[in-house]
């Protein structure tokens, strides 16, 4: 009892350390990461096996058919087939009894003309598989938009997120200087409540902005399919991606 207590402590502080763990993806990172683990896809992809290996066993039907079957049967004990003779004092034997009975068939079979009916099979199945192979793009398709709308506005509200809180600062640094001035006579009363009002909404945008940025790391874990509470960095900072950018 004790071992398995700690075993289940073990697992539980491994489960929370690889929580906390901050994992760095890029764009295309995000876009493979939701790949691997999309159901859909792995649907999609066995549809695609599903219907290949129905074409395959369609195609078959039109190839020669070789059939061996074989057969054994056990009788009752009997004795011989005899018979009696009115001038004969002993019963005359016609035949040994059979007890043991073998069969055994060999077949060919070529379908010759089957009304277009293997032909027909075959087109459908081939039809239903690039229906499911043109699935499988449309699918990836549209992970990859979901993942790259989801990065991004991850991205976009991590930085509302850093401007929200500078302007707090900035708010409360001039707030700070305004009540100064107004203890040496520079600013009036009015001066520092309206810098106030803005230091209030300042911290209302920022409380907004966390509450968006937590809100959109859940979508982006979502859509990756990885912990919803897993900590997130990015491996690409807007100014390097906006050196690619032609002018």
């Amino acid at each position: 009892m004790k071992n398995i207590c700690i075993l289940i402590l073990y697992l539980i502080i491994i489960s929370s350390h690889s929580e906390g763990q901050i994992k760095t993806f890029s764009e295309d990172e995000s876009i493979k990461t939701a790949m691997e683990n999309s159901r859909d896809i792995k649907i999609a992809e066995s549809r695609i096996a599903g219907n290949k290996a129905k074409v395959d066993e369609t195609s078959s039907f039109f190839l020669p058919q070789l059939r061996f079957t074989s057969g054994y049967t056990r009788l009752s004990n009997v004795g011989p087939f005899v018979i009696k003779l009115p001038f004969s004092p002993v019963p005359v034997q016609i035949s040994d009894a059979i007890v043991n009975s073998y069969s055994f068939r060999l077949s060919l079979t070529q379908p010759l003309f089957t009304g277009n009916k293997l032909t027909s099979l075959r087109n459908s199945g081939s039809f239903a598989e690039k229906a499911s192979e043109e699935d499988f793009i449309i699918e990836k398709n549209n992970i990859a938009a979901n993942v790259r709308i989801a990065y991004w506005s991850f991205y976009k509200a991590k930085l509302i997120k850093k401007i929200s809180d500078e302007n707090v600062s900035m708010s409360e640094l001039h707030v700070a200087d305004t009540r100064n001035f107004m203890n040496n006579g520079l600013a009036t009363r009015s001066d520092l409540l309206k810098l106030e009002v803005q230091l209030s909404n300042a911290k209302l945008q920022f409380l907004e902005a966390s509450n968006n940025l937590e809100l959109s790391k859940i979508t982006f874990n979502k859509t990756l399919g990885i912990p919803l509470k897993q900590n997130l960095k990015y491996k690409y900072q807007i100014r390097n991606l906006l050196s690619q950018v032609p002018i």
